[in-house]
């Protein structure tokens, strides 16, 4: 009798924990939130009709799986944190959500959403009062913060825009449009436009250890006082960076484009065009044992007033291949300048030349301002297959990256 009396507890005890658990599993259940700026009426988030109106509310009430969806508009921060200045409000990434712009605020499958055609801004212009840079004084410091996260935290579709990290200490100082401190989100089809910063990272910077995975994303008129105008990656981050575009950012000291500090990041697929540093390095600079890995990218047109209009490294060896430096401006070393620095620079064309297995020295015959290469040009044709990094099967505009059995130089693959 003690027996069965023992067994109908175990059993009762069975049903209720798988019960329990059948209830947590329902609750937990990835969802989708929907946002819209311009919802008739503040929502619950759960279709399109009831969306949101702030996207801060969906962040709030997102678990992990969840998807949010955001309607073309635009959008500020309104949470605060690391201080009581409403410039310290940011949107303030979440493990495990991903947030998606680029909705016309109908659709049922994220892949109907087009981010190119329904603009979705993230701005850090509280006031509504900008005029360029002339008056950000009052805007964030970092539009978007995405310390502590992983992979699974991702930012997609949005133009991120008017951040201004211009306080003179950490960690307001830099990462105008983006922090991520010791945070590695997933990036990918996002504008960053007219950021500021004061020490480093005018578009995005990243610190610690951070491994963010940055695609297919443009940076564009972003300016810090001292150093990364586009991208600054600092001591221990271990950045991945393809098919991207680097346009007009500019740096008050180094690395107009990107600026790489005790970091080793891997670039491929990006062009780096009429970026400017007012010392070295206009379109990107290495410094203090960083490894970068540059592969497949075009700097033209680039502009530093000391020296390395292109590239600058010190005390750093960074590895090049498969790329072009040409017409970038200098009154020294106007593509490459060394400063206790052996870089590994292969298969690339470098205008004047630089010894290196496979390089040349050849006009690269630009078609045009995105840098395609035109019919006739001696980039075709003659990189280097085994330097293209594992899984990359795509060129800047999602072509295929070889076609006549030679990958060519450069961010595009040739047809001809």
């Amino acid at each position: 009798m003690k027996m069965m009396t023992y067994k109908s507890g175990l059993n009762i005890s069975l049903l209720a924990a798988t019960i329990l658990l059948m209830f947590g599993c329902m609750s937990t259940e990835p969802k989708i939130i929907y946002v819209d700026s311009n919802a008739a009426t503040k929502g619950d988030g759960k279709t399109w009709v009831t969306a949101y109106q702030d996207l801060q509310d969906a962040l709030d009430n997102a678990g992990k799986g969840d998807e949010i969806w955001v309607a073309a508009g635009i959008y500020k921060p309104t949470k605060k944190a690391g201080g009581n200045e409403d410039r310290h409000r940011s949107f303030y990434l979440k493990n495990g959500i991903g947030i998606y712009g680029g909705f016309i605020g109908t659709e049922t499958d994220r892949e109907q959403r087009d981010w190119n055609s329904n603009e979705t801004i993230l701005s850090g212009d509280l006031n509504g009062d900008d005029k360029d840079f002339d008056n950000m004084v009052d805007n964030s410091y970092h539009v978007v913060i995405g310390d502590d996260t992983d992979s699974t935290t991702v930012l997609d579709g949005f133009t991120i825009t008017a951040g201004n990290a211009s306080f003179d200490t950490w960690p307001d100082d830099g990462g105008g449009g983006m922090s991520n401190h010791n945070g590695s989100p997933t990036i990918a089809n996002c504008l960053f436009i007219g950021n500021n910063a004061f020490a480093d990272g005018g578009g995005i910077r990243n610190w610690g250890d951070s491994k963010p995975i940055i695609s297919n994303c443009t940076f564009r008129n972003n300016k810090v006082a001292q150093e990364g105008g586009g991208v600054m990656n600092g001591p221990g981050s271990s950045t991945i960076i393809t098919n991207c575009r680097f346009i007009e950012n500019s740096a008050g000291e180094d690395g107009g484009g990107m600026y790489n500090n005790e970091s080793n990041p891997q670039v491929t697929n990006c062009v780096f065009y009429l970026n400017s540093a007012d010392l070295t390095g206009g379109g990107m600079y290495n410094v203090n044992s960083s490894i970068s890995v540059v592969v497949n990218c075009s700097f033209y047109k680039n502009m530093a007033f000391e020296k390395g209009g292109g590239i600058s490294n010190k005390v750093s060896d960074p590895i090049f291949v498969n790329s072009i430096l040409w017409g970038n401006v200098a009154p020294v070393d106007p593509q490459i300048t060394n400063d206790g620095s052996i870089p590994d620079i292969t298969y690339c064309n470098v205008e004047g030349g630089y010894d290196g297995t496979g390089n040349i020295d050849f006009d690269p015959l630009f078609a045009d301002k995105e840098l395609r290469l035109s019919e006739g040009s001696k980039c075709i044709d003659a990189g280097n297959n085994d330097a293209i990094p594992k899984g990359i099967t795509t060129d800047l505009d999602a072509k295929q990256r070889i076609i006549n059995r030679v990958v060519d130089l450069g961010a595009y693959e040739s047809v001809d």
